[in-house]
């Protein structure tokens, strides 16, 4: 038994007549009615009383078409899926990010992607910093960062999705205290802060 027969049988049964089965499915007639006489065959039960005037369903024939109406269904459900998580409109997606963008962008981010793509499941791993987020994109634990720069791996691509105001909190006394903005700056060989006056 495969699912061409049982697509075959389906229109059979449901239009309780092999030319308009065959008429819908496109074929001729007699390869429909060799196919539905080899499923009977190999269910070892007649599925179909045939008259010049009609087709009916056997009891077993009738018991046969809720479960082909079952298979089919799962069947078309699975390749839907399958076609939607090619295509990237569902599945899990799992997102790192730091706390403060876990706090501040994720919330945001998911009723955008509900909204859009209720078929996706959002998965966050949050308190991660930039260089664990790399790392983690990398070896395919997650599949979005939402992170800080600077990024140091080249093969990372990156897209502004959000800008923050920072404050520089500095003891009265410091040497940049009285400045009404300072610069910051991200240097990669050290990996720390600097300030410019």
């Amino acid at each position: 038994m495969d699912l061409r027969q049982l697509r075959y049988f389906v229109a059979v049964a449901e239009t309780r007549h092999f030319g308009r089965a065959a008429e819908g499915l496109h074929m001729a007639q007699s390869p429909l009615s060799q196919a539905i006489r080899q499923l009977e065959s190999q269910v070892g039960a007649t599925l179909f009383d045939r008259t010049t005037r009609r087709v009916e369903l056997t009891a077993a024939g009738a018991s046969l078409l809720e479960d082909a109406r079952r298979i089919l269904a799962n069947v078309d459900d699975a390749r839907r899926r399958v076609e939607q998580v090619a295509a990237g409109t569902e599945g899990v997606l799992t997102v790192g990010a730091t706390d403060l963008a876990a706090y501040r962008l994720l919330p945001r981010m998911a009723r955008v992607l509900a909204r859009h793509m209720p078929g996706v499941t959002l998965r966050f791993v949050p308190g991660l910093l930039t260089a664990a987020q790399e790392d983690a994109l990398d070896k395919r634990r997650i599949d979005l960062a939402v992170l800080r720069p600077p990024v140091v791996r080249p093969e990372v691509s990156t897209r502004t999705v959000a800008q923050e105001r920072l404050i520089a909190a500095l003891p009265a006394g410091h040497r940049l205290a009285g400045h009404g903005a300072v610069a910051l700056r991200f240097p990669h060989d050290r990996g720390g802060i600097s300030y410019k006056g």
